[in-house]
Parts: structure tokens; sequence; C-alpha cells
């Protein structure tokens, strides 16, 4: 059954609660950089792979600077926020950029043509990730869930179409899930579709991904946000959201590695 709810964001953020320490960590074949951040008593791991679609903050060099920018503490607001709420749901995350600051910026400009856009590309690194966490001793036993904006969304969804066993959950935000295209309809885990309420093109896209979806789902709507969820409270209301969603689904049950 269809479900599509709207949520308003209180007037101000709540920064309250503890900052965890991130460390950098080489993530997949690739070596792909990125930043994992495990606070006590994790109930699951949350894979966070976007790129550099400008819902994030940008990146230069090799694929998963801004993981290394996360370490460092020149992160954007919004990532550290977002860690913090999640690890008031008992999740740990791994951030991980799937490209490079060279690769986003040939996609950027040439808008529908590039990296950025060839999903066979962001979905091989998208595996890459769950690979190697699935395989970490330190993150033994933890379910994995999937949370990724704008085209890495689509490459989310797909990532969990190939690898069921490891992925519980998928949080797209501000995301394109329209793009993963007949996948849609092969996505079997609980999916979460966040966008703002004023963001009316990733709106329509979002609903559009709804119709071809048939496993659990939810769109959930932040009223009076834009895309990138700058406005008042509303990416507090956002991380709330992806971090209910996926706390619920990852730590119940025993992870399938």
């Amino acid at each position: 059954m269809t479900s599509e709810t709207w949520t308003m964001p209180p007037g101000r953020a709540a920064r309250g609660g503890r900052a965890w320490r991130a460390r950098r960590v080489r993530v997949g074949a690739e070596g792909l950089h990125g930043a994992l951040t495990v606070p006590p008593e994790a109930r699951g791991l949350v894979v966070c792979v976007h790129v550099g679609d400008g819902d994030d903050a940008p990146t230069h060099g090799r694929p998963g600077a801004a993981g290394e920018r996360l370490c460092a503490g020149h992160e954007a607001t919004r990532h550290r926020d977002l860690v913090r709420v999640l690890a008031q749901h008992h999740l740990a995350t791994l951030f991980v950029d799937l490209l490079s600051g060279d690769e986003a910026g040939e996609a950027g400009a040439a808008r529908g043509c590039g990296p950025r856009c060839d999903l066979a590309l962001l979905v091989a690194r998208t595996v890459q990730c769950l690979d190697w966490a699935v395989t970490r001793v330190e993150l033994a036993g933890l379910r994995v869930g999937l949370c990724a904006a704008g085209e890495g969304a689509a490459a989310a969804l797909r990532a969990a179409t190939q690898r069921p066993a490891h992925v519980a959950a998928v949080v797209a935000r501000s995301g394109r899930p329209d793009l993963a295209g007949d996948d849609l309809g092969r996505v079997a885990v609980p999916t979460l579709l966040i966008v703002g309420g004023n963001d009316t093109e990733a709106l329509r896209f979002n609903r559009q991904a709804m119709l071809a979806l048939v496993c659990e789902k939810r769109l959930e709507v932040v009223a009076g946000a834009t895309r990138r969820f700058e406005e008042p409270g509303a990416l507090e209301t956002m991380a709330h959201l992806a971090g209910a969603w996926l706390a619920g689904r990852l730590a119940s049950g025993l992870a399938r590695h």
C-alpha cells in the first residue's frame, strides 16, 4: 500500500547529542576513502553513499575524498548532524563518496553524461562498500542499511537488488530513485523516500518511484523544505525520519552475511 506522510519540522534544529569521532578507512577494491563512526552499543550500520551531486559537500581528488574531509573535521555541517542523529538511534555510519571531485566535475559540466550519470559505476562502487562492510570484524553482527541522495539513491536501490543478503533497508533523501528504472520492482527491502515539500521536481520523481516499488515503502515529505534541507529544523527532521526507519529495520534480527 502506498504511504505518503507530510512532517512539519520544528522552528529550529535541536543540536543536542554527543558527536562521535569518525576514523578514516579504505573501502573496497578501489580503496575508496571513507569515514566510519561506531557509537557504543551500535545496533546497525548505515552505509551513506553520495556522488557530489550538490546535495553533499563538494569534494576534490580521488573517489572518497569526502570521507577524509569528514574525519579531518572540515565536513559539511549536514554530514556531522546526520551522523549525530543516527548515533542517537544507535546506528553506526560509513560515509563514502563514490566519485572523485574530477569525476563529479566532468558530469557537472555536461549534465546527462559522465561518471555521475553512469549508474553502473555507481552501483559497482556501492556494492564494494557493502562487501567491505560485511567483512569487518568490528562491524560483525550489525545489519546494514543504505542511505543516499541524488543519483546515488538509484545506485543504492540497484545495489540492494544485487546484495539482498547484505541490505536490510534503504533511505533515499532528495534522491532520484526513479533512475533505477525496472530494478525498482525488484527491490525487496523496506525503502523510505524523503523529500522536501518545496522541492516539487524531486517530489514528482519520488512519487513516480513509489508507484514502481512493490516492497514495504513510504514517502516522507518535510513540509517547507527544499532539496538541501537548509531551512530551520528541516535537516534535523529528515535525519530523525531516516534514523527511525533504519533503526526499526536494522535492530531486529541478526545480520545475514
